[in-house]
């Protein structure tokens, strides 16, 4: 009887061995990438109410840290030259006149001066928009040349960009600055340099060290006609 029994148990432990190696192998899903919120606020040094606004995109930032995009752009008014020129794109883009400050979350929601604007009301905006996943992944890659920084910018998933631009910052943290007539100050997450591109990809880009050493670099992807930014990606060097 007992041998009956050993015999019994061998079989099963052999047709259970099998029928685990016929299993096919489980592919797993790849997994989904977060949205990256991104706030831009136009608003210039001599400005009155934009402190307000600044102050609660600081703090969001240092609370957040990588996973949200603040993008801080000085307009040439009363003085102020800490951005670049260039930054009358995106002026343009989302029809900004002289008047500040003035909010744009993730590129559709546009707030109008500092009356309501606090931390609280950025991250009921940032915990809305990290639900949703980001379809397209856009991601670069770098590597040092001496001197020259080279970045190659691609997609995950290729979808329809038609109408759509990539659009390339460096931004600068603790950034002086002295005006006659004013206080000096200080800000944060400032834009100092600023491009835009056809949206191809693979998309190379370089700088010299110089420019790109103690900023982040913030590339997005976004819609020139409904202004919807499909994908954002940033890195500090």
């Amino acid at each position: 009887m007992g041998s009956k029994l050993w015999l019994a148990f061998y079989f099963f432990l052999l047709f259970s061995i099998n029928l685990s190696c016929s299993r096919l192998p489980q592919i797993e899903e790849p997994s989904s990438k977060t949205m990256v919120p991104v706030f831009e606020v136009f608003g210039y040094a001599r400005c009155s109410n934009c402190p307000n606004v600044e102050r609660a995109l600081d703090s969001l930032k240092h609370i957040y840290g990588d996973s949200v995009i603040v993008l801080e752009y000085h307009m040439r008014v009363l003085g102020d030259t800490l951005s670049p020129i260039s930054i009358l794109e995106r002026q343009g883009l989302y029809n900004i006149g002289t008047s500040a400050p003035v909010t744009i979350v993730q590129g559709t929601q546009r707030i109008e001066g500092a009356t309501g604007v606090s931390l609280s009301l950025f991250e009921n905006y940032y915990n809305s928009i990290r639900r949703f996943d980001d379809s397209v992944g856009l991601y670069f890659e770098h590597q040092w040349l001496g001197d020259s920084l080279l970045i190659n910018i691609n997609i995950e998933n290729a979808l329809d960009f038609s109408g759509a631009r990539l659009f390339l910052f460096l931004t600068q943290d603790s950034v002086f600055f002295k005006q006659s007539g004013a206080p000096d100050s200080i800000f944060n997450n400032v834009v100092r340099h600023y491009e835009s591109f056809e949206a191809t990809f693979p998309k190379a880009w370089s700088a010299h060290r110089f420019l790109v050493s103690g900023k982040t670099l913030v590339i997005l992807l976004q819609d020139t006609v409904n202004l919807k930014i499909f994908s954002a990606t940033q890195r500090r060097f």
